[in-house]
């Protein structure tokens, strides 16, 4: 069980934002314009390291957001945190508004908890109202989740 679950279409839109924030922006921000200008270049090689920093940000972290199982349990890998669950402790799991988010994947805990799974969210449904890759995603993962023995 080496497969990574995220939403594939929320991976390539970040993966292209931090593409063209290390990329495009520096380059931008250390050439001289049409008449030869720059505002400052200390300011200039500043915006330059905080483009390129924020775009490995998102190639190296954000773009591999999500649930990595494995036969003890499943690992879910958010933005900033990282979080080991054992698979007796996960109840199921859901696709619930958070924070600004209509629809985000959360995995269901025995104690109450839950955590959010930042790699799965659903699509807008203004713009994508048949996309059900996160459902299906959930569904996968429920599958993966071992039975419980009757008590």
């Amino acid at each position: 069980m080496r497969r990574a679950y995220r939403t594939r279409s929320q991976a390539v839109i970040v993966g292209l934002t931090g593409l063209f924030s290390a990329v495009v922006i520096p380059w931008q921000a250390l050439t001289e314009d049409e008449l030869g200008r720059r505002i400052s270049f200390p300011l200039n090689v500043a915006f330059a390291a905080i483009a390129i920093s924020f775009g490995a940000f998102c190639l190296l972290r954000v773009t591999r957001c999500g649930v990595y199982p494995k036969d003890g349990g499943l690992r879910v890998m958010n933005p900033f945190s990282s979080e080991w669950v054992s698979w007796t402790d996960v109840v199921g799991f859901s696709l619930r508004p958070w924070g600004p988010y209509p629809a985000i994947g959360h995995v269901d805990l025995r104690d109450g908890r839950s955590i959010h799974i930042w790699g799965i969210e659903a699509p807008n449904p203004l713009f994508r109202p048949k996309n059900r890759s996160a459902q299906l995603l959930l569904q996968e993962l429920e599958q993966l989740r071992p039975t419980e023995p009757d008590r």
